[in-house]
């Protein structure tokens, strides 16, 4: 069990817990970007969208998150992460 697990999404339809990341503090959501990118695997789940757009308001952030995507062996996470982050990050 991690420190952030009360914070993070339980499943893949738990859009209360996404909403409540929304109304956080920058600086709270800041640590949990490493976990949240891990919902970008699939984005068929339904909080995936919700998830991209909360983390494409961390951009420099990210950064470092999806360069370790894309070194890995996930093709389908890569997929995602260029298609929909990348692809808007500015």
């Amino acid at each position: 069990m991690n420190k952030y697990e009360n914070y993070l999404p339980r499943h893949k339809h738990d859009f209360e817990r996404v909403n409540e990341l929304k109304r956080r503090e920058r600086e709270e959501i800041l640590p949990l970007l490493p976990f949240l990118i891990e919902w970008m695997q699939d984005m068929n789940w339904p909080i995936a969208h919700d998830i991209a757009e909360l983390l494409l308001t961390f951009p420099n952030e990210i950064v470092p998150l999806i360069k370790d995507v894309l070194a890995g062996n996930d093709d389908i996470w890569k997929y995602w992460c260029l298609k929909v982050l990348i692809k808007s990050v500015d």
